[in-house]
């Protein structure tokens, strides 16, 4: 009874005070403790690892109190050297923030979180960006925290980025403690995180090497904290000189330039192996509950939406109209302790009983249903040129600078991460009605140049689409190594254009096959070796699916695809290449769009 007392107590108190409150409670009346520690897994690397224990009357008088435990895994530092000893740790958005710590120890449960392997403290050095070894060392962790006195014995994890990506991997290895995960923004397909359709991402690589420069060789004051015990810092300074054999992310990926690739220096194939769509084998008998958490205007929407129809077991998702770090309007923290309480906690809250998908349409609101499809519930065939109403005719594909070789160069950090509008939006619950808008392209730093192609749809009753656009378009014949930008947008009547959903692929890869998981019924694009040195004679056809898209589009407004190609200029230069989007009879060229209303256009 005592024990059920003060978690109602620490429930109360969690959702009636204010954060402002909380933080005052945990860092000035001290209700939890800390220890820190290294704990060593299989191989004899040592992980740190920072566990935070409600300081419970019932713990004072010695009477045996257990909790649940969440682990967050971070390659981005546990805690920084410069936290104080009585303060939580700081740093983070979202769900890898430090409110997550405060609420859940609030709420009597135990929260650690660890230096994932050859970052921050932890020993131990990096082959690659995350894969089966994080698997392992996660399996062992786990096995640690489900056996310490003060833990119940279930284990959740949470995170996002990074942090949720490291998720999907403890299922293929996973922990019989291992109850619950809560995933936000998480990687499904290696290769896609790194090329998009064959065009490579190098904001992905710029952006790691600046982070791990700063937490992992930084100075005292920014560098990731020593364990408990680590007098002078000693151990931690042999664990920074591990982290220097840490492979490099750019040089080794930009090479593995199709889906099978091997690494001449590890001889290792890192798309196939760092996806966990490749080890469904290891995930077919799993049944981990997990909550996924995506955006529409994320990096990993479609990726999140595979793994939620991949992974066996309970679930739950939510899109929101997010970019990669927000997660505003709703209180996810909120729904992320209604997930652990019913799965660690074994409290009947109903959450097994709602809907299990929540969305925002785009135009609308926040909506709830019962499942996902990528088609729709039906299907809107849009001709290109018939219609649409195409705007321009035959264009010539543009050539890019010696510096500048890829489309999506200056495009994609802007587009995945929103920087554009940082400190807008974020996780704020009272986010402004500019966050739930469509994204205004000329923000997001989309060109419109003289080799785009532009076609136009004026809308004469409302269109709802939800699922996947599918864009098939025939081409007059291209050299392999043109780069194509297929653009959906929304012209609402006020002058400035809406982003709603794109694509880009390199031609050599638009090669399709049967999909070694469930793809949503959509084009799975080989990604494979192909011959990339010889024009082809005739008509190429170019069929790639958009990101998923939930939005009603207004009567009176104007729907947009515009086609932009370029192609990588090579030391002899050369003359713009001739590029025509057919529209006749075998060679119609289409925007398929997924809806849910009848479409009277």
């Amino acid at each position: 009874m005592l024990l059920q007392r003060f978690l109602l107590l620490l429930l109360a108190t969690a959702l009636s005070c204010p954060v402002v409150c909380l933080k005052a409670a945990a860092e000035q009346s001290q209700v939890w403790v800390r220890s820190s520690q290294y704990v060593a897994v299989r191989d004899g690397t040592k992980i740190a690892l920072d566990c935070y224990v409600p300081d419970s009357p019932a713990s004072s008088r010695e009477i045996e109190v257990t909790y649940p435990v969440l682990l967050r895994v971070s390659p981005y530092g546990r805690r920084f050297a410069a936290t104080p000893p009585d303060e939580l740790p700081k740093g983070g958005l979202g769900l890898n923030g430090p409110e997550v710590v405060q609420r859940f120890v609030m709420r009597g449960y135990v929260f650690c979180i660890a230096d994932a392997r050859g970052y921050g403290a932890s020993f131990g050095a990096r082959s690659t960006w995350l894969g089966l070894q994080d698997a392992y060392d996660i399996r062992d962790i786990v096995d640690w925290l489900g056996t310490q006195s003060w833990s119940n014995s279930r284990v959740g994890m949470i995170g996002s980025s990074w942090l949720g990506s490291v998720q999907y991997w403890a299922l293929v290895d996973p922990s019989p403690y291992l109850k619950a995960l809560f995933v936000g923004k998480a990687q499904y397909d290696h290769y896609a995180t790194f090329f998009d359709n064959g065009i490579y991402r190098p904001d992905v690589e710029l952006a790691w090497q600046k982070v791990r420069t700063r937490v992992d060789f930084g100075a005292d004051s920014v560098g990731v904290a020593a364990v408990d015990g680590d007098e002078g810092g000693v151990l931690l300074q042999a664990a920074r000189a591990d982290h220097k054999a840490n492979v490099h992310l750019g040089p080794q990926i930009r090479p593995l330039v199709f889906r099978e690739s091997i690494d001449n220096q590890a001889g290792q194939s890192w798309h196939l192996e760092n996806s966990v769509w490749f080890h469904m084998s290891a995930l077919d008998d799993q049944s981990v509950p997990i909550y996924h958490v995506a955006g529409w205007w994320d990096a990993y929407a479609k990726d999140q939406l595979l793994a939620y129809e991949n992974f066996a077991g309970p679930k739950r998702l939510h899109i929101g109209p997010y970019f990669h770090g927000e997660s505003f309007g709703i209180d996810l923290i909120d729904e992320a302790s209604r997930w652990f309480d019913h799965w660690l906690m074994r409290v009947d809250n109903g959450i097994m009983t709602e809907p299990a998908i929540r969305y925002y349409r785009m135009g609308v609101g926040w909506e709830q249903h019962g499942n996902w499809s990528a088609a729709g519930d039906k299907t809107l065939e849009l001709y290109l040129g018939s219609d649409m109403e195409r705007m321009s005719g035959p264009i010539a594909i543009e050539r890019g600078s010696v510096a500048s070789t890829t489309l999506t160069n200056h495009h994609f950090l802007l587009r995945n991460n929103g920087t554009h509008r940082q400190g807008l939006c974020g996780d704020r619950i009272d986010a402004p009605a500019g966050c739930y808008a469509f994204p205004n392209m000329e923000d997001m730093g989309f060109p419109i140049t003289s080799a785009t192609q532009r076609f136009v749809l004026p809308l004469s009753r409302d269109l709802e689409v939800t699922g996947h656009p599918l864009a098939s378009l025939w081409l007059s014949p291209l050299n392999e190594d043109v780069e194509l930008s297929i653009v959906m947008a929304i012209d609402l009547g006020d002058g400035r254009q809406g982003y709603v959903s794109a694509a880009t692929l390199k031609a050599s890869h638009r090669g399709s096959s049967e999909p070694p998981v469930d793809h949503l019924g959509l084009p799975w694009l080989n990604q494979t070796r192909i011959d990339t040195s010889e024009e082809q004679p005739g008509p190429v056809q170019i069929t790639v699916d958009l990101k998923p898209v939930a939005a009603l589009f207004p009567a009176g407004s104007n729907l947009i695809l515009m086609v932009t190609a370029m192609q990588p200029i090579d030391e002899s230069g050369g003359n713009p290449v001739p590029l025509e989007i057919f529209q006749r009879q075998g060679l119609r060229s289409l925007l398929r769009l997924p809806v849910s209303n009848e479409a009277m256009l």
